[in-house]
């Protein structure tokens, strides 16, 4: 075949270091468009950028000319320094250093880009640990628990906390303030995240 042809969708996620809540609403829709910015410059489409207060959701199709891994590490790098230019409060802002990154079938296209539009839906009713973990079972990634946070200290995951601060944060995004709303569960079911 004498032409090299692909279309290619990966939906990238990562988190800030230690999960800390910096993307905030002062930065956050010009954040989502550096990231995606720094998609085009690498000349992968970006799809739909989004995410919430402590982690981000890129869906982009990816370019011949770079390898996921390389992406991610412009995407990250990149983004950090431009952060760190936004004011003082950000000046320790830092992405942690994983990433998950899930092949998206042209079929499921539609169902990650809603899936990203409502992360601060979302994030009512579930943590950014929670959510990524069940990304994880979604596609099969076999992964070890112990390792795939980072933590400030040597103490025990923080849990209840980091539930309790992503209802906190997610409450004025989205105008529910009913104690009831925030013990419905998310139904990730509805998004089909299969890959064929």
């Amino acid at each position: 075949m004498p032409q090299s042809l692909s279309k290619i969708y990966m939906h990238i996620v990562f988190g800030t270091k230690h999960r800390k809540h910096f993307i905030d609403d002062k930065i956050e829709t010009h954040l989502h468009n550096y990231l995606g910015g720094i998609c085009k410059n690498w000349e992968c489409n970006p799809v739909q950028v989004g995410g919430f207060t402590n982690h981000v959701h890129i869906l982009s199709q990816i370019s011949r000319k770079i390898a996921p891994m390389k992406l991610i590490q412009e995407l990250k790098q990149s983004s950090s320094k431009w952060i760190k230019t936004k004011g003082g409060k950000y000046q320790t802002f830092y992405w942690q250093d994983g990433y998950g990154a899930f092949s998206v079938s042209q079929s499921q296209v539609e169902n990650v880009v809603e899936y990203i539009r409502d992360q601060h839906e979302h994030h009512l009713k579930i943590t950014f640990k929670e959510e990524f973990v069940m990304l994880l079972k979604k596609h099969k990634v076999e992964y070890d628990e112990r390792y795939l946070w980072d933590y400030p200290t040597a103490s025990a995951p923080l849990g209840l906390t980091d539930r309790a601060r992503c209802l906190h944060r997610a409450l004025p995004y989205v105008g529910h303030s009913a104690p009831s709303e925030l013990n419905k569960d998310i139904n990730l079911t509805k998004f089909k995240f299969n890959t064929t």
